[in-house]
């Protein structure tokens, strides 16, 4: 094993390797003074594993294995790093694949190389398996279990006394959301399998063709020969696995781009500015998710068809410059094509306002659904429905001329080629005397052309509602595409990082400006402000002061216009924005809070390595009693592990706050930041918890009304 197993002092060159051996990365990556020796703690592993994982523009979920899970772990998880613990050292081993019951691992030679499975487990297990396997072994002899039977009773013993057990580390690799589509389509191997979906499907038109140029021939020559209805019924059979090959490769293709678009849009959602939907309702929100499912399903199956049906226009085009018609039947079919483009131009003009209507009703809708009891007090019964008539003969009118277009889209002009092109006979007839084969060529080519015009303007309409929809999103793409620099924390020496943490000064603010996009007005105007190590500060004003903003800035969930700010020393891009915000930790205001539904304890260790420890188990627990909980988790009949949220055990207004203010707390971060937690408290809950709050934070600033 010593040959696989890497050295965590390598840490950078073993992400390198792993990268390039993916296809992932072609560039050359300089990682120079920070592959140093690593102590041998999982949370400095930990930490340097995903530092150096994001400065090389890839990511690094980390994952706890578990006894029971570490065999499906160690097929599904790689691309991956486990950590293994050898003679008091930590040593990672590089997976790059698993195929059945082996797994293929990168050695430090930097080839691949296969080991079992089982070998790898029973690393992992060996320690955690013999103190019990000796007890496990004499309670299956007392018990006179056949020797057949042993193996497989120990294995169920075995997880049933250790199955929850931790056993190791191990780091998933994944490629980062911030790369473009098409880089990640690329690494996705996406265009390899179209272009092989398009080859199929050239073979198999192909072929089609010649199989009926088989019998054509034969037809026209008066007689056919029993070896040609050989060769055609071989030509047909042979279609039934391409077409089987073809329809295998397009539900491929259609899952691996799907999930490359939802996963995108997904990043993007998260990574969006606040600003950009502040203003934006419930109706609004609601119509970008039914866009968002509209643009995956047309893009994908429109490109697909579009893709295919180009490939059948083409070879038409052959077949018809072979007929008698030639090079008028071409360009007819040319001029054709443009206007059914001219067409698809007015229906996407058409099917954009309709579109833009249709949403602004539901955006209405839902807003009235909400403010119902609103207008059932202000609005007199006879307006209820004044602008609602009004917008649905508004849409009315808009979709009876979308559909008028895209009726002309793919039912006229399908047809009228057929009709346009039988027309054309008249005059070619009139003047050239054409041979039998070349009529059937031509009517041939012109059936063909009508089939592939079917496929062609059913993909158009498609397209069109794809970019009509890409237009709606293209928000989430873009910030999808932001990803976050490198920060140069990462090539501090480990002396100076530690005199950074142990700096007395925190936050520094001079001069900070801020206003929102939406308005030309400043929120704050040249704001300073200092606060070091233990200070504890009240910051109060009225409403729209500007305090729940300043906090957002101090997050860096947004960024300020003019000014600077600074963290110990060290500005935003320096720290990096993860690891800012575990310096300064905010527990926002109420409604900008959430219970999420899960378990108690993950409500307030969510800013923790998860799974918890037991220490983070007991020093939740710990905190909860000091702010007052103590009798809510008495009640609950799971304790920490009891579901809440929207499915789960219900919460009060104050003991929502106060697991907010928990959640913040359990961060340990040298400064917490609090908006409004206090304003659900009864005074005399208020005395404990700003006791408790006071013991266990660094560093307080808390947000209030005067």
């Amino acid at each position: 094993m010593d040959n696989y197993l890497w050295h965590t002092s390598q840490l950078g060159d073993a992400l390198i390797a792993l990268t390039k051996r993916l296809g992932w990365k072609n560039e050359e990556i300089q990682l120079s003074n920070i592959s140093s020796e690593v102590e041998n703690q999982k949370e400095k592993i930990n930490n340097r594993i995903t530092s150096l994982a994001e400065m090389i523009g890839i990511k690094a979920e980390p994952v706890m294995i578990q006894y029971d899970g570490i065999e499906n772990l160690l097929r599904k998880a790689p691309p991956a790093i486990f950590r293994i613990q050898k003679e008091n050292q930590a040593y990672l081993l590089i997976a790059l694949n698993s195929r059945g019951e082996m797994l293929e691992v990168l050695g430090k030679d930097l080839l691949k190389h296969k080991l079992s499975i089982g070998t790898i487990r029973s690393i992992f297990c060996r320690e955690i398996e013999t103190p019990v396997r000796d007890e496990i072994d004499e309670l299956l002899d007392d018990a006179g279990i056949a020797q057949r039977q042993k193996s497989k009773a120990r294995e169920v013993l075995l997880k049933e006394r250790i199955g929850k057990k931790w056993i190791g580390d191990c780091w998933i690799i994944r490629q980062s959301l911030s790369e473009s589509l098409r880089q990640r389509a690329r690494h996705a191997h996406v265009p390899a399998r179209a272009a092989l979906l398009i080859f199929s499907y050239l073979v198999y038109y192909s072929l089609w063709l010649f199989s009926w140029w088989l019998i054509g021939r034969g037809v026209l020559q008066g007689h056919i020969d029993f070896s040609l209805v050989i060769a055609w019924g071989l030509a047909l059979l042979t279609l039934v696995p391409l077409k089987m090959a073809i329809r295998w490769l397009q539900g491929i293709l259609s899952i691996n781009v799907g999930c490359l678009i939802k996963q995108k849009l997904f990043y993007g959602a998260l990574n969006l500015n606040p600003d950009s939907i502040r203003h934006q309702g419930i109706g609004q929100l609601m119509g970008h998710v039914a866009e968002s499912e509209k643009l995956e399903t047309m893009a994908i199956n429109g490109g697909l068809t579009g893709i295919l049906a180009i490939i059948e226009i083409v070879l038409a085009a052959y077949v018809l410059a072979m007929g008698f018609g030639g090079l008028f039947h071409l360009f007819m079919l040319a001029v054709w094509l443009i206007v059914t483009l001219l067409i698809t131009w007015s229906f996407y003009l058409k099917r954009k306002k309709w579109t833009d209507c249709r949403l602004s009703m539901t955006h209405n809708l839902v807003e009235r659904m909400v403010g119902h009891r609103t207008r059932l007090v202000q609005e007199p019964p006879a307006k209820w429905h004044e602008a609602e008539d009004q917008e649905l003969n508004h849409y009315g009118d808009v979709s009876h001329r979308a559909d008028r277009l895209a009726i002309l889209l793919t039912s006229f002009i399908p047809r009228g080629w057929i009709v346009l092109a039988l027309i054309s006979f008249i005059p070619i007839l009139s003047f050239r005397n054409p041979s039998p084969a070349s009529m059937a060529v031509a009517v041939g080519g012109i059936l063909l052309a009508y089939k592939a015009l079917q496929k062609f303007t059913i993909s158009l309409n498609k397209i069109t509602g794809a970019i009509i929809a890409w237009n709606y999103l293209k928000a989430f793409f873009e910030a999808a595409s932001q990803s976050e620099s490198p920060t140069a924390l990462h090539l501090i020496s480990s002396e100076d990082s530690t005199a950074i943490n142990d700096s007395r000064s925190l936050l520094y603010l001079r001069d900070l400006d801020f206003s929102h996009v939406t308005s030309s007005k400043k929120v704050l105007d040249g704001c300073n402000l200092k606060i070091s190590l233990g200070d504890r500060l009240l910051l109060q004003g009225p409403s729209g002061g500007g305090k729940s903003t300043l906090v957002s800035l101090l997050t860096t969930l947004r960024k300020p216009k003019a000014g600077f700010l600074l963290l110990k020393g060290l500005d935003e891009k320096t720290w990096g924005a993860n690891r800012w915000r575990k310096q300064v930790v905010a527990a926002p205001q109420f409604h900008e809070n959430r219970i999420l539904s899960g378990t108690f304890a993950f409500n307030l260790l969510m800013g923790r390595d998860w799974p918890p420890s037991q220490n983070d188990l007991d020093e939740a627990e710990a905190l909860c009693h000091d702010l007052g909980l103590g009798r809510l988790l008495e009640q609950m009949p799971a304790g920490m592990m009891q579901m809440v949220g929207e499915s789960g055990w219900q919460l009060s207004h104050g003991e929502k706050s106060r697991v907010y203010i928990a959640r913040a707390l359990l961060q340990n971060a040298p400064l917490n930041i609090l908006d409004e937690s206090f304003a659900a408290l009864d005074p005399e809950t208020l005395k404990g918890v700003l006791k408790c709050v006071e013991e266990r934070a660094k560093s307080l600033l808390v947000i209030a009304h005067p």
